[in-house]
């Protein structure tokens, strides 16, 4: 949905995402990428959020999930999300509680590699396939699907933007989640990127994508690294932090981040952020719920999903204001 994804106390950035075959009409059919013939056959099916409790995306993820399996003929979806202090374990947990209810395919965010590759496999010897939602393959690991937001084209998009933002010339510093693949796959794009548009980057700084953590960052960014002109953010609330940050310096510092939320929206609005890359979280818990259910009545599915972004800059950010 990798929303997304994250930080590992109030994820914010994983990244989610979905798409595939299940009855209906054509039109369901080749959004799914299902090459084999539709069914209808009940299936019981299980989605294992990180988080809810506070995340405005995954939220949307979820609500968007659960009303295409109400849309849906014969798809009964069961869903969970730990609530409270996060924690890998609580998380594995809750994954391994829905993989023993009987569901018939299950999808949820694998944002560690090597955490996760076992589970996956797992749940595949035991006959309950895994769609994952949020990240790339996973080498080694037994994916029935991979569903995720094109993360490197969208970066690459976005720095492009807080490039031309900067003027073209300045001094940037990157955020970074150590151990989070979804957001170590963003900073390297933006690396990437960056080095492209002949743009130095001064430093960069852990966060865990929390907005207290992104302010702090940023706050010992600038007073290291005082020539910095722009600021990449490779999730929402550590973006919202790190402009924040930003402001009480006083500074005239680009910052772009990476979820698209509506508290990012309206500071891209305000111009405390200069904009921000949005996943699209009703695309990703449609597209879920459509891929689980051809999963598990055993249609073929597109193994390789990639859901979509926009760059969202004070230009056009009147388009996705409460949507």
């Amino acid at each position: 949905m990798r929303l997304m994804r994250v930080g590992l106390v109030a994820i914010a950035c994983a990244c989610v995402a979905a798409l595939a075959a299940c009855g209906g009409s054509d039109k369901t059919s080749t959004q799914s990428g299902s090459s084999t013939a539709k069914s209808s056959a009940a299936v019981t099916v299980g989605f294992v959020l990180p988080t809810v409790d506070g995340n405005p995306f995954y939220k949307a993820v979820a609500d968007a999930a659960q009303a295409e399996a109400d849309r849906l003929d014969g798809v009964t979806l069961q869903f969970s999300a730990p609530t409270g202090t996060f924690s890998p374990q609580k998380y594995l947990d809750a994954i391994d509680t829905m993989g023993s209810r009987g569901i018939k395919a299950i999808a949820f965010d694998p944002y560690d590699a090597k955490l996760f590759t076992a589970t996956i496999n797992g749940l595949d010897a035991r006959g309950v396939p895994v769609v994952s939602v949020g990240d790339p393959p996973i080498p080694g690991a037994k994916e029935a699907a991979v569903i995720n937001t094109d993360s490197e084209g969208a970066v690459r998009e976005g720095i492009a933007s807080m490039v031309k933002a900067m003027g073209g010339k300045g001094t940037a510093a990157i955020l970074t989640f150590p151990g989070n693949i979804v957001v170590t796959a963003r900073v390297d794009a933006a690396k990437t990127a960056l080095k492209g548009a002949g743009i130095a980057i001064a430093g960069s700084a852990p966060v865990d994508c929390t907005e207290v953590k992104g302010a702090n960052s940023t706050q010992d960014l600038l007073q290291a690294h005082p020539e910095i002109t722009a600021v990449f953010a490779p999730c929402g609330l550590s973006g919202l932090g790190a402009a924040k940050a930003v402001a009480q310096a006083n500074k005239k510092v680009t910052v772009y981040s990476f979820d698209g939320s509506q508290d990012e929206l309206k500071a891209v609005q305000d111009g405390s952020l200069a904009g921000t890359i949005a996943q699209r979280p009703t695309e990703l818990g449609q597209t879920t719920v459509r891929t689980l259910a051809a999963v598990a009545r055993g249609e073929s599915v597109k193994p390789l999903q990639l859901t979509g972004y926009d760059v969202i800059t004070k230009a056009n950010v009147a388009q996705f204001i409460g949507k």
